[in-house]
């Protein structure tokens, strides 16, 4: 998932992680590095939905400065899963 997502202009990084959710158990969520505005973020659904399966869709998008990177690069998904309880909750 996050290598078609960074496939698109405006994105530079992207990490995809499980965030719980009551009715599947868990979904995609992405942090995305690039994007900024809704309207980018609705281009960016729009964009992924063409691209990837249904149960593989993010059902929302993070935009943030940066990912979390240990010293060796590798991004920190603990961290990512940390800062999803702490989202509301996605409107259907």
């Amino acid at each position: 998932m996050e290598r078609i997502l960074t496939s698109h202009p405006a994105v530079r990084e992207a990490a995809v992680v499980a965030a719980p959710d009551s009715r599947l158990g868990e979904v995609p969520i992405a942090f995305v590095v690039g994007i900024g505005a809704k309207t980018e973020e609705a281009a960016l659904r729009d964009w992924a939905q063409a691209r990837m399966a249904n149960f593989k869709m993010p059902r929302s998008f993070v935009a943030v400065r940066s990912l979390p990177r240990n010293a060796s690069m590798k991004v920190l998904k603990n961290e990512l899963r940390e800062r999803v309880r702490g989202l509301p909750p996605n409107p259907r």
